[in-house]
């Protein structure tokens, strides 16, 4: 099969950049440049050959962030193998799930990932993959591994060449979501869908090797893979690999960013307002005011204030964009178009957009709100059933329906006004959770809120709301004012009619917030 138009854009990358500085470890200060990076995806490429790894195979890896899971998704790429990234912070169950319904035939983890792996595989009667663990031989039980392997001591196979037969038409991942509400589901994409939204998006950003980016999300994660990865690479760009973000990174958040000259940021909404509740280092504050020069933001909505309060203290514009795993990024604010207020920006290349009304009828007018219908050319090529584990593939001519209510104005810019199954519906009104929480957010008190709606005998839904309030302060001297507050800007069926206060909101392995345990907390009996 020839080379098609991606396959040569990411072997140019390689070729054009080979003395450059990929990939900074801070974790250890070690460096890549592209050809180092470029060397080690061929060492992990003959360790997957080694073990019978070929163009389709899949290959589970259960990695933390570091150089060298970066590298074996260069392996993968380079002979065709479909990389299975776990993030480690899922539920051993999932894991165990994901081991035994991905179709992977070899499994890689590292010391760090040992415990989990062997707290997963006892959950299966049989496990179905090769063990191969990162590292030296004697850091792990002969009876947990099957082979022990390091970069460092590994050769490359001289047979192997880099993208023979590679098509962009080639299944690139199989990305798992977080089974926040379920089991995990596989979203499978192609390198046509990955390496074709990483294009669009460094295009309509203005990315290239001038930038440096932080890479603070799970590498298992989509954002973790396309945002802070390769879409980086394929802008000629560099990246500080740091450790995945946590509460208990936040206190040395920019030492990497300081200590490597990292200038530009990709946040989500969680990191932000942690940032803003936790991060002390007036050093780091100065540093962003004067050298970063992008922070893109995503992953879940972005409160305006959030926003605007984040953007006061560091001294940078936030840029927001819109996507879903199974469509990848579809919209963002960018340095081209002017950013209006509560937009998620413009769409990308080769993306469609519309709003539907309830019957799934398109509508033509702008400013017209409905569930947000779209069509793009980097869409997934489908899900993975777990059963049969071969892929059901989506039709290209389809309009996927996102889920989220949203409006485009005459301008092409996009709002994302609510989410379809997180509408509470009051005696048969639709309320928006993301107008009442800014609403809650803009009180002085308030210092993080979620929204959401619980069973109610006669309406059917009633507004309730969990509250993080600023340090110190109590509900039950707040509540009255709250409420008060909320009377003045809502109408009265939006006005909260439960509150209840929380010190943490809990999270989902990618850090977002889970409001389905939120929504069983509120409904509770008290």
């Amino acid at each position: 099969m020839s080379q098609t138009t991606l396959v040569n854009r990411i072997r140019s990358v390689f070729e054009e950049n080979r003395d450059r500085v990929f990939l900074i470890e801070s974790m250890t200060g070690r460096s890549w440049t592209f050809a180092k990076i470029h060397e080690w995806g061929l060492r992990g490429a003959a360790l997957l050959k080694s073990h019978g790894i070929s163009k389709g195979d899949r290959v589970a890896l259960v990695l933390a962030n570091s150089a060298e899971f970066a590298a074996l998704y260069f392996s993968c790429l380079f002979i065709g193998a479909v990389a299975v990234p776990v993030n480690q912070a899922l539920h051993t169950d999932d894991v165990s799930y994901i081991l035994q319904h991905s179709g992977a035939k070899l499994l890689l983890f590292s010391r760090c990932t040992r415990s989990l792996i062997l707290q997963a595989t006892e959950k299966l009667n049989t496990l179905k993959q090769l063990r191969v663990a990162l590292g030296q031989e004697t850091s792990f039980h002969p009876e947990d591994v099957d082979e022990a392997w390091t970069f460092d001591q590994a050769t490359t196979n001289p047979s192997i060449v880099p993208f023979a037969g590679a098509s962009d038409d080639d299944t690139l991942l199989i990305l798992f979501t977080s089974g926040t509400t379920g089991r995990p589901k596989g979203v499978v994409h192609l390198v046509r869908s990955e390496f074709g939204n990483a294009v669009a998006f460094n295009e309509a950003m203005q990315f290239g090797p001038e930038h440096r980016f932080l890479h603070i999300w799970p590498m298992a994660y989509s954002s973790g893979y396309l945002n802070t990865l390769m879409s980086p690479f394929m802008a000629g760009s560099s990246v500080v690999l740091a450790p995945a973000f946590t509460a208990q990174t936040i206190l040395n958040f920019w030492k990497p960013v300081k200590d490597h000259s990292a200038n530009t940021l990709w946040l989500s909404p969680t990191m932000m307002a942690s940032l803003l509740r936790m991060d002390r280092d007036q050093d780091g504050h100065k540093y962003c005011r004067e050298n970063v020069r992008t922070v893109c933001v995503g992953t879940a909505p972005l409160a305006l204030k959030l926003k605007k309060d984040f953007e006061a203290r560091y001294g940078v514009e936030c840029m927001e964009s819109y996507g879903l795993s199974e469509l990848l990024i579809l919209c963002a604010n960018t340095p081209s178009h002017p950013r209006k207020e509560n937009s998620v920006g413009r769409l990308l290349s080769g993306v469609e957009l519309v709003a539907a009304d309830e019957q799934g009828i398109h509508q033509t007018a702008a400013n017209t709100e409905g569930e947000l219908l779209a069509r793009t050319e980097c869409r997934m090529h489908g899900y993975l059933n777990a059963e049969t584990l071969q892929v059901e593939e989506l039709s290209g001519e389809t309009w996927f329906p996102t889920g989220d209510i949203g409006v485009i104005d005459a301008e092409g810019n996009v709002f994302i006004t609510g989410r379809k199954k997180d509408l509470i519906i009051r005696g048969g009104q639709n309320l928006s959770p993301r107008g009442i929480r800014e609403v809650l957010l803009h009180h002085p008190s308030v210092e993080d809120a979620v929204v959401v709606g619980i069973p109610h005998d006669f309406y059917g839904e009633e507004v309730a709301a969990a509250l993080r309030l600023k340090p110190g302060l109590l509900l039950a001297d707040e509540q009255s004012d709250i409420l008060t507050h909320c009377r003045k800007l809502l109408a009265q069926a939006a006005v909260p009619t439960k509150l209840k206060q929380v010190t943490e909101f809990p999270l989902g392995s990618t850090g977002k917030i889970l409001n389905r345990e939120v929504q069983a907390l509120l409904a509770a009996k008290a």
